[in-house]
């Protein structure tokens, strides 16, 4: 059986902004580095592209591709053996307005996928929660107020979907979807997760959630959002995890210190209960 991994995510350094990189050799031992690679690397006029959608001149559906130079480019500035493109600019749908432009922004992220393995074919590299739509599950969510029902309704339209996105999913790795906390109650939660799954199983790739150790979300989430979760809630995400995944990437730290948090003591015990499992070859 492969062993389950627990990446951490590591950002490369930013010259302008003061940046200097992320740390490939991380506190706890036994986390694996995986390298962000955000919009700002393979779009040189990322700024102006920003400005251009606030003000309604550019549609989230139709981002000019990158020019292949700039991916040449910043490909060296992959610094793990793993890495994921933050591609959260693009809407692939659901809601009107984003499904129209589903084939253009498949042909974007194939685009990425391709240039970036030509460049580091080595790497081994995935998309952040695109594959399977999460944004799309997401807005469905909070649709339903609450509703599973209504919300598993909609699961049959959201899997079509997916289905779609395989032929980009083959040019991916392995399969990230996000599983932060962005629900105001841990049934939503886990009936959301434990959709995504499935989903995620589909690609028949291995499958390492993104997980965050506080809670996340919109403005329904506004008492909750920035808060630490409960111990016990955060173990059991890592423990689904090493259930029904084929590993996980813990964000939000960059792992170069300890700070002794309850979430951090947490994830050194799972971290530690792992390595002995392989060593034993058994659950300890």
């Amino acid at each position: 059986m492969t062993q389950f991994k627990v990446f951490y995510s590591v950002i490369p350094p930013n010259v302008s902004a003061g940046w200097p990189g992320g740390t490939l050799e991380p506190v706890i031992p036994g986390m694996i580095p995986m390298t962000q690679m955000g919009a700002g690397k393979w779009h040189s006029d990322w700024p102006e592209l920003k400005a251009a959608r606030k003000a309604g001149d550019i549609h989230e559906g139709t981002f000019p591709y990158p020019e292949l130079d700039r991916i040449e480019f910043t490909a060296p500035q992959i610094l793990a053996d793993h890495a994921y493109l933050d591609v959260e600019h693009l809407r692939f749908g659901f809601k009107s307005g984003y499904i129209e432009h589903r084939e253009y922004n498949v042909g974007y992220l194939k685009y990425l996928l391709q240039s970036y393995k030509f460049f580091r074919p080595e790497v081994k590299l995935g998309v952040f929660r695109l594959i399977p739509d999460q944004l799309g599950a997401r807005w469905w969510r909070t649709q339903s107020d609450g509703n599973s029902a209504w919300f598993r309704s909609m699961y049959p339209r959201w899997a079509e979907h997916n289905e779609y996105l395989k032929s980009v999913a083959h040019y991916a790795d392995y399969i990230a979807p996000e599983f932060y906390a962005g629900f105001p109650t841990e049934d939503e939660y886990w009936d959301y997760v434990k959709l995504s799954i499935v989903e995620a199983r589909r690609y028949g790739k291995p499958v390492y959630p993104f997980l965050h150790f506080r809670y996340t979300g919109g403005s329904g989430m506004k008492d909750l959002r920035g808060r630490e979760l409960p111990t016990d809630f955060w173990r059991r995400q890592l423990e689904f995890c090493k259930e029904h995944a084929d590993g996980c990437i813990v964000w939000g730290a960059d792992f170069a210190s300890l700070t002794g948090e309850p979430w951090e003591v947490e994830l050194i015990d799972f971290v530690e209960a792992l390595k002995l499992e392989a060593f034993t070859g058994s659950n300890p």
